[in-house]
């Protein structure tokens, strides 16, 4: 007769018992020895676990802000380089149709056509979006924040008409992007509003500068007027396209300070995102340091730990197997 009885039961199932608890010791011991750091924190910590709770809190806090800061940095770059498109094609332009203001003829056709594209260009850069999010509409992210060129263009003629003289023009003009009922109400399509962008824990930085930016109001006259030289009106008039292409340059050039300024003035906003990056950064890595000490293991206490399970979970293996083997008619031969 080999079955086991009760005594034999309570001892097969207490070795399979011991066997189950040891086996998973060793295997949580052998895990934490190769990561180095503590698999059962309440145990290493004797259940003062909230410390841990509270730095992971703030380390994913900080994992926000630095998605939040990746979004405003590329938005924050993507608006300097449409500036920077902006105050290339208008210094460009100014050089040429004031070089050709005075040389007239072919000069003066060729500068028209600089002219013109150099409106084109602002318009476009300033309507830059970065996926779906228009750049220099304010908080009006969902649409374009200029008209198209030939649009805004349309909306300038209206506004100067009746006047035709050049100098007539340009005053018009500065009336016209001077007053809130003019160029942002008609032409400017976003919103002069801006939102504040959360980038650290007490830190929100705006990016301050739309197409409707005072400015670049400068710079929209100067180009409008540059555009308004391919009007069928100037076709014959040289004396009159010499005097706005001077006009056009002049305006361009006296604006080159303020399209500066609205670049500085974006340029504090990437300084300020980058010093919370760097705040943020170092909190970060602090509380990583903390963490680490937190749960990080003794390596030879848990070697030695480890070392001793092994050994009992062998003594239990043999001791089953000697178990196993016990029956009457071994006992009696």
């Amino acid at each position: 007769m080999t079955g086991p009885i009760l005594g034999d039961m309570s001892q097969y199932l207490f070795l399979r018992r011991q066997t189950s608890v040891t086996r998973s010791e060793v295997t949580t011991l052998s895990n934490d020895l190769a990561s180095g750091t503590a698999s059962d924190l309440a145990r290493h910590l004797a259940g003062q676990t909230g410390i841990v709770a509270a730095i992971q809190t703030s380390l994913s806090r900080l994992s926000a802000f630095d998605q939040t800061i990746a979004r405003a940095t590329s938005r924050a770059d993507a608006m300097q380089a449409a500036l920077d498109k902006v105050d290339t094609a208008a210094r460009s332009a100014a050089n040429d149709l004031l070089q050709a203001a005075g040389a007239g003829g072919a000069a003066l056709d060729t500068a028209t056509a600089i002219g013109r594209a150099a409106f084109d260009d602002a318009v476009n850069a300033l309507n830059t979006r970065i996926g779906d999010r228009s750049l220099f509409a304010g908080t009006a992210t969902d649409r374009d924040a200029l008209l198209a060129p030939e649009a805004l263009l349309a909306a300038a003629r209206l506004a100067i008409a009746p006047a035709t003289a050049p100098a007539d023009i340009a005053a018009a003009l500065d009336r016209w992007l001077a007053d809130p009922a003019g160029f942002t109400a008609t032409a400017f399509l976003g919103s002069s509003d801006t939102t504040a962008i959360a980038v650290a824990e007490d830190i929100a930085v705006t990016l301050p500068v739309t197409a409707a930016d005072p400015d670049l109001r400068g710079t929209f006259k100067g180009l409008i007027l540059a555009a308004l030289l391919s009007d069928s009106s100037f076709a014959g008039d040289r004396a009159a396209r010499a005097e706005l292409a001077t006009l056009a340059g002049s305006a361009l050039i006296q604006s080159g300070d303020d399209r500066t300024a609205a670049a500085a003035r974006l340029g504090v906003a990437q300084e300020r995102i980058a010093t919370a990056e760097a705040r943020n950064s170092a909190e970060a890595t602090a509380l990583g340091i903390a963490r680490s000490d937190l749960v990080a293991i003794d390596g030879y206490e848990t070697a030695s730990r480890l070392a001793e399970a092994q050994t009992r979970l062998e003594t239990i293996y043999t001791l089953t197997a000697r178990l196993s083997d016990l029956s009457l008619a071994n006992y009696l031969r």
